[in-house]
């Protein structure tokens, strides 16, 4: 029993599927799989260097001025925060300390 289907639609019309027999072309794939990057190149002891081919010198310095503008954002909009608040403790933060960061949060 043949189970496939084939749509035939103009713009503006409800589409109506008809049974059909028809099957793709198969192209065969003849390229090597996997990946194909510097990953591949790194020293497994040096876990650091494979995080920096994800979070580049570029990306980290966009994370950290977005993140100083949003809490200097926060606190102009709210001028009355309490005193416990942990907000009165911020500092802006730095690229070393985001590295630090994500190495905790993602090597550990």
């Amino acid at each position: 029993m043949d189970t496939g289907c084939a749509s035939s639609r103009s713009p503006g019309q409800d589409l109506d599927w008809n049974e059909a027999g028809w099957q793709p072309n198969k192209i065969p794939f003849t390229a090597t799989s996997g990946p194909r990057n510097a990953a591949a190149d790194l020293d497994c002891d040096v876990p650091a260097k494979f995080l920096e081919l994800f979070l580049t010198d570029e990306l980290l310095d966009h994370i950290v001025h977005q993140t100083n503008l949003y809490a200097s954002q926060y606190f102009q909009a709210h001028p009355d925060l309490p005193h416990h608040s942990r907000g009165n403790a911020w500092k802006p933060v730095s690229v070393s300390e985001l590295k630090t960061f994500f190495g905790l949060t993602f090597l550990t």
